[in-house]
């Protein structure tokens, strides 16, 4: 099988070659074994409640997990890791574990894998991502389903993340209609804690320009560290992430018998942070910027800043599905492998 998988700070998305996707917050907390089954569990969406147990030949990636949503209500110490070096972190594989086999319908899987690094951390790290997931196989339980799955990956490929939303976005119709000769195109990728821009020159085909392409260390948990300080002075109390992620997709928050809102705020974070980012992309170009015919959007930001878009260039295009646009991309290049 074939499987595309984009593992980013903030979400992990996933698709297979049968067009099966799974999308959760990458979160993971330490689970216990439950010595009851909990109540409703029939009518509960497995996404909404990833109570994993995974066994790997790795003791620091086995073990019993809540992820995604259920590991923001249910533990205390949940967290989105924001490590620079994703590769030497046990998270990582537990949730592409995880990812994997809620994308498979049978009991033994193998796969060809394909997922990202930002741009800056692509070439010092790929090789040892590689090392690290190649022939990486696993046992994967949902004891709450009497789901079990034994998946391993077969064939790997590492990309960089915007490189898997370029693919994305050369597929959409008429894409050339974009494109004007000897001019610049730019694509964005605004994720979870960074964000990654590269840059193309068109004259009759598209060159990548590296020296103009970068990752900026600005995203949406930009808006989170600052509603987190924003939630303390209304309130005096310090929030945890369930409420934070509450906040970001409500713009309000009951507490103490009234709802709080933050929809003012919410709006000039999102604003301030998608000014910043094209401020960077600005900076790196220099004159060229004012060369630039298009601008392409991608990632889970685009979903969350849309309304800050509009006004950023006279040509800027948002990518359809943006939040799986790496993953898509990812997926074209594993069924060519």
């Amino acid at each position: 099988m074939h499987l595309g998988l984009d593992v980013g700070y903030g979400y992990t998305k996933g698709i297979s070659g049968q067009n099966k996707r799974v999308l959760f917050p990458s979160v993971v907390a330490r689970g216990f074994e439950r010595a009851i089954d909990p109540f409703l569990k029939e009518d509960t969406d497995i996404i909404k409640n990833l109570y994993v147990k995974i066994t790997t030949d790795d003791s620091s990636s086995s073990g019993y997990y809540y992820i995604g949503e259920l590991a923001q209500r249910s533990s205390p110490f949940s967290v989105f890791d924001l490590n620079a070096h994703r590769v030497e972190i046990a998270e990582t594989k537990i949730l592409m574990a995880a990812a994997s086999a809620l994308l498979v319908d049978k009991d033994t899987a193998e796969f060809k894998v394909v997922t990202g690094l930002p741009l800056k951390q692509y070439k010092a790290q790929k090789d040892a991502f590689m090392g690290q997931i190649k022939n990486f196989e696993a046992v994967v339980e949902f004891p709450d389903y009497n789901i079990k799955r034994v998946i391993k990956f077969t064939d790997v490929n590492v990309f960089p993340q915007a490189a898997g939303a370029v693919y994305t976005a050369l597929t959409m119709p008429n894409v050339y209609d974009y494109f004007i000769k000897n001019t610049y195109i730019v694509l964005v990728d605004i994720g979870f804690k960074t964000s990654d821009f590269a840059t193309f020159y068109y004259n009759g085909k598209l060159d990548f320009i590296p020296d103009l392409s970068n990752t900026i260390d600005i995203g949406i948990s930009r808006v989170l560290n600052f509603i987190d300080k924003i939630y303390t002075q209304k309130t005096g109390a310090n929030a945890d992430l369930e409420t934070l992620m509450t906040i970001i997709r409500e713009g309000r928050i009951y507490y103490r018998r009234k709802f709080i809102d933050f929809t003012n705020e919410l709006n000039e974070l999102k604003k301030e942070t998608f000014q910043a980012i094209m401020k960077a992309v600005l900076n790196t170009l220099g004159d060229k910027y004012e060369r630039i015919s298009t601008v392409f959007v991608a990632g889970g930001g685009a979903v969350d800043l849309f309304m800050q878009l509009k006004d950023a260039h006279y040509k800027l295009v948002v990518i359809p599905e943006p939040q799986f646009a790496n993953a898509k991309g990812f997926l074209k290049v594993a069924q060519s492998m």
